[in-house]
């Protein structure tokens, strides 16, 4: 009657551990991160992601304060496809059906605890940053396309 006691308060103990534990992956994370965020829950986001990231997330709930509950009641389906971790430093790459490609979310280890890191620049599309520093974002001098007629210099040796 002993062993059975004990081996169900260790199999409780076992359980209760693994149960804390399994949240604390950057997969999970990213997970209940993107779940809140897109449901317009952004106090619950804050609970996985870095105070920078919180700050992003301010600026959020304020311009979703203003979006139509059309867009704020929005369902999104999410589905995690891979987490690749290096360090204190993991990618999770995931699916929404409302995209054609996957997208990717950066965490970090922070005290023990994976959360989610953004910056501004996370919040734009990788093509959208790339063609800004291309110069396509309209400043045609850095698109190698100008078709002005200047002078070109004489380079002939005169004596």
């Amino acid at each position: 009657m002993k062993k059975n006691l004990f081996s169900m308060v260790l199999l409780v103990v076992i359980a209760f551990f693994s149960a804390c534990n399994s949240g604390n992956n950057p997969k999970a994370v990213a997970e209940k991160f993107l779940t809140a965020t897109n449901q317009c829950k952004f106090d619950e986001a804050k609970k996985y992601c870095t105070p920078e990231t919180g700050k992003l997330l301010d600026m959020m709930s304020g311009f979703a304060a203003m979006a139509p509950d059309s867009i704020k009641n929005k369902k999104v389906d999410i589905k995690m496809l891979d987490e690749k971790i290096e360090g204190d430093v993991a990618t999770v790459t995931y699916s929404d059906k409302a995209k054609d490609k996957p997208s990717t979310i950066k965490c970090k280890k922070v005290n023990g605890k994976w959360l989610v890191s953004m910056g501004k620049e996370d919040m734009q599309g990788k093509d959208d940053k790339k063609g800004a520093k291309d110069g396509a974002a309209g400043d045609s001098t850095k698109t190698g396309n100008d078709n002005s007629t200047a002078p070109e210099k004489d380079t002939t040796n005169k004596i």
